[in-house]
């Protein structure tokens, strides 16, 4: 994880800020995108050094364990769910509606699960859901995240688009407000990752054991 610039405030929510810019890309990322999916799908920077972020998150909220069960839920091109194959985890499932183009992974841990949130039964060690909710109407979020919660043992992240003001967005069903973060991420730990133009990223790490 790089160093966070200090403890936030996004309008009263106290969260753990990071900036984008300061996000460096590991040998490791940056050569299996080049040799597994640069020639099919291009990621720009930005994008590169988001997956970078997710993944430093991924790990420091998994710790030392590997012999746990990891969801990818709505992966999309594959390149975060790649790389935590390779980190050795007993079993790294990739849940989508449909098998995108993208990283194709060989990885003897690999599996595929074609599903929606709402019909995912197997439950997971740790379940990761990156700028995914979103896509859905603003009704079905609460029932997302409890879903989400409800199959997840462990430690459950889930990250959002945030814009500092609301905006309507093509693509985007909903953005984030404060009563909405009040509302839906109580008892969360955050993390915003920051960037100068557009949205930036906000994090929700919920810890799935205590409410079991």
């Amino acid at each position: 994880m790089p160093t966070p610039l200090k403890i936030n405030n996004i309008k009263g929510i106290e969260c753990v800020l990071y900036h984008l810019t300061d996000a460096r890309l590991t040998p490791q990322l940056a050569e299996y995108y080049k040799k597994h999916l640069k020639d099919k799908f291009v990621f720009n920077a930005g994008e590169l050094k988001r997956t970078q972020f997710c993944l430093d998150l991924a790990k420091s909220v998994i710790g030392e364990e590997t012999d746990c069960t990891v969801a990818d839920i709505g992966p999309g091109r594959r390149l975060f769910t790649a790389l935590m194959c390779e980190e050795g985890y007993s079993q790294v499932t990739a849940v989508d509606m449909c098998y995108y183009e993208g990283c194709e992974i060989e990885n003897d841990n690999f599996s595929f699960l074609n599903s929606t949130i709402e019909n995912m039964e197997e439950s997971y060690d740790y379940t990761f859901c990156f700028e995914v909710l979103e896509h859905n109407k603003l009704s079905l979020l609460e029932k997302n995240i409890d879903k989400i919660k409800s199959i997840t043992n462990k430690k459950a992240v889930i990250s959002l688009p945030y814009y500092e003001d609301p905006v309507t967005t093509k693509g985007h069903c909903f953005t984030l407000d404060t009563e909405m973060i009040h509302q839906y991420f109580q008892g969360s730990k955050i993390y915003l990752l920051y960037r100068e133009t557009g949205f930036s990223y906000i994090f929700f790490v919920f810890d799935c054991e205590s409410t079991l």
